[in-house]
């Protein structure tokens, strides 16, 4: 699995702090939090952390838990928006920096074209 982005990672750290904060607030212990999200006590702390990063699930059942009213879930989903962004980015940096093994790359509109025509196009576009 690729390296999450250093500003993705501080994003999950910034998360699990939120959660520590929300949690004691809420006057809510870690092996309690852990019983009712179904992880152990060392998992929550490491969540807290940003070490470890649950579900979707585990962050709904903690912001209920904690009665952040959705907060701690809309951060759980911008940091997740965030990271897909990254991984696209990433992707498509990837993709126009690889060699096109010295064919011409068609235009998808003409390619498109020929759909149906039963004439499989041939190297060199002839």
């Amino acid at each position: 699995m690729a390296r999450q982005s250093e500003a993705v990672m501080d994003r999950r750290r910034a998360l699990g702090a939120m959660l520590a904060k929300q949690r004691e607030s809420a006057g809510v212990q870690q092996s309690e939090l852990g019983r009712r999200t179904h992880y152990s006590r060392i998992s929550i702390s490491h969540i807290e952390a940003g070490r470890q990063f649950p579900s979707r699930d585990f962050w709904k059942t903690a912001d209920e838990t904690c009665k952040c009213d959705g907060a701690l879930l809309a951060e759980y989903d911008a940091v997740v928006a965030e990271e897909n962004s990254s991984k696209i980015a990433d992707l498509i940096a990837r993709q126009s920096s690889s060699p096109s093994c010295g064919r011409p790359v068609e235009p998808l509109a003409s390619a498109g074209s020929r759909q149906g025509s039963g004439v499989a196009p041939t190297p060199g576009g002839a």
